[in-house]
C-alpha cells in the first residue's frame, strides 16, 4: 500500500521503492511535522515512542492494520477531543513507525520542502515562489513534497519549466533508519521556538497563506 499526499510533484520519470515485507517507509523532513505541541507532549508523557523527522507526503506500508492498537493509541492521544489539525496524522505515523519499524525514504530522491532561513529571507525581500523553487536541485529527485506555502508556487514554477527535469530515476535509494524523538530533545526544541517567538522572529517571518495562495 502506498499513500500519497495531494501536494506532491514528480519531476522525473521514476520508479517507486519496493514496499518492505514488514515495517513502514516514510519521507524524511529536516524539522518534523509533529504538531500541535500539546498532542506531542501527551504522547511523550504516556511513554509512546515517536519517530523524529517524519513527513507524511508518502508512506509505504504492508503491515496488517492492528485496529485494537490504533484505537488504543488514539484514545491515549486524546480522542475524540483531538485538535482538528492535519499534523495530528504525522504524530500517528510517528508512533506507527516506532512500533512497526522500517525507515525513511532516501531524501536524495524523496525531497521534502524545507523553509530554510535563506528561503525565508528571500521571500521577505520579495522573491517569487517560482524563483525560490528554482534553488531546489530536482535532477535526481523522484518526488518533491511541496508542503506549506510551496504548494501554491507549483503551477507558476511548472509553467516556467523550473520543475520538470525529464530524467529517468529508477535507482533504489538507501533507507534511513528511524530515530526516536526523545523528551529531552523535544523540550530543547520547544525552548528554542519559545525564544524565537519572544525575540519577534515569527512576527518578522510570519507565514501568510493568503498571500502565498495568490502566488505573489
Amino acid at each position: 500500500m502506498i499513500l500519497l499526499d495531494p501536494d506532491l510533484y514528480f519531476p522525473n520519470r521514476f520508479q517507486f521503492e519496493a514496499t518492505p515485507a514488514a515495517g513502514i517507509l516514510l519521507m524524511w523532513q529536516k524539522p518534523s511535522c509533529l504538531f500541535p505541541p500539546e498532542v506531542v507532549e501527551t504522547a511523550l508523557a504516556a511513554g509512546i515512542p515517536l519517530a523524529h523527522h517524519v513527513d507524511i507526503g508518502v508512506a509505504h506500508w504492508r503491515c496488517p492494520v492492528d485496529l485494537e492498537w490504533m484505537n488504543w493509541l488514539l484514545n491515549r492521544l486524546g480522542s475524540p477531543a483531538l485538535p482538528r489539525s492535519m499534523h495530528v496524522e504525522a504524530i500517528v505515523w510517528a508512533a506507527l513507525a516506532m512500533r512497526f519499524g522500517g525507515g525513511h525514504l532516501d531524501p536524495r530522491h524523496w525531497r521534502c520542502w524545507h523553509r530554510s532561513q535563506y528561503k525565508r529571507v528571500l521571500r521577505k525581500l520579495g522573491a517569487s515562489g517560482a524563483r525560490i523553487l528554482r534553488s531546489e536541485n530536482l535532477r535526481h529527485v523522484k518526488c518533491f513534497h511541496a508542503g506549506g506555502e510551496a504548494k501554491w508556487w507549483l503551477m507558476e514554477a511548472q509553467s516556467q519549466g523550473i520543475l520538470d527535469r525529464h530524467q529517468t530515476v529508477t535507482t533504489s535509494g538507501a533507507t534511513v533508519p528511524f530515530i526516536e524523538l526523545t523528551p529531552p530533545l523535544y523540550r530543547k526544541q520547544q525552548r528554542l521556538k519559545e525564544w524565537l517567538r519572544r525575540s519577534g522572529y515569527y512576527t518578522i517571518f510570519q507565514q501568510d497563506y493568503g498571500t502565498y495562495s495568490n502566488r505573489n
